[in-house]
């Protein structure tokens, strides 16, 4: 298991493009690529966000920032320049894999803690029901986190897709695995289609609904176990932090834009 999953501080910047690019630079100097899959270096994601249907966990999240929990569907998926000439249409330009991560992420103040586990794209419509059918150790596990946290919460309401977050994601990592840097980019805020994963192909922006909203800064992520290095401290000290949540604006935009 990676550490970064495990009860970790979190630290999120907004960026203007050139302040981004310029510290992206630092970064790529002192730290290795992070990449899901290797050769990939520029990933892509589609981040599906669940709900009730009053939207308890985005007013969770807004009553208290620095006290809540999410649960989410990320899928990665990559654009690849080689497949330009063979190319049988526009989706065969991306790599993607036939599962997505399924995960709970909490926060109390700038601690983060995440339990994930891996299922097929089709269980994302009903994803309290594959987890509970399904037998492995993992799932098993992953079912009596999501159960007890729905028990303190939502009570008996049901939890269902309810907004989506694409983006570009350049990531990197050291050897340890104790300190990450993610910077995210080119975000919109969707709602989720009604065909949700119907079929196997990549949750790509353009089968998504139109946007509802975006973030034109670059989110800045460090997540780190113990300390942060000298090298970024003294890069970060005169920038502000931000309680900037990815879930939290395009959940809003979604709930904002009504039925």
């Amino acid at each position: 298991m990676n550490q970064l999953t495990r009860n970790r501080n979190e630290l999120k910047y907004l960026l203007p493009r050139a302040s981004a690019l310029r510290l992206r630079k630092l970064v790529a100097e002192n730290l290795a690529r992070h990449v899901h899959t290797p050769g990939k270096m520029l990933t892509l994601v589609s981040t599906i966000y669940f709900d009730t249907p009053d939207f308890f966990f985005l007013r969770q999240n807004e009553d208290n920032p620095k006290h809540n929990a999410k649960i989410r569907a990320k899928e990665y998926y990559y654009f690849d320049a080689e497949l330009v000439e063979h190319a049988r249409d526009f989706d065969s330009l991306f790599e993607y894999p036939p599962h997505v991560f399924l995960e709970i992420k909490s926060r109390t103040d700038d601690v983060t803690a995440k339990k994930r586990v891996q299922i097929p794209k089709t269980a994302c419509n009903d994803v309290l029901r594959f987890i509970a059918e399904n037998q492995s150790q993992e799932c098993v596990d992953f079912f009596k986190a999501i159960r007890d946290l729905l028990a303190r919460t939502t009570g008996d309401q049901t939890i269902a897709p309810a907004s989506i977050a694409n983006y570009q994601r350049d990531a990197f990592q050291d050897q340890e695995g104790t300190l990450r840097i993610s910077f995210d980019s080119d975000l919109t805020f969707h709602r989720p289609p009604i065909d949700l994963f119907a079929e196997k192909k990549a949750l790509i922006k353009e089968h998504l609904p139109p946007a509802l909203g975006n973030e034109k800064n670059t989110i800045l992520e460090i997540k780190y176990l113990d300390v942060v290095p000298a090298w970024l401290s003294g890069a970060l000290r005169d920038l502000p932090q931000s309680d900037f949540s990815k879930f939290r604006a395009c959940a809003q935009c979604v709930r904002n834009a009504g039925t």
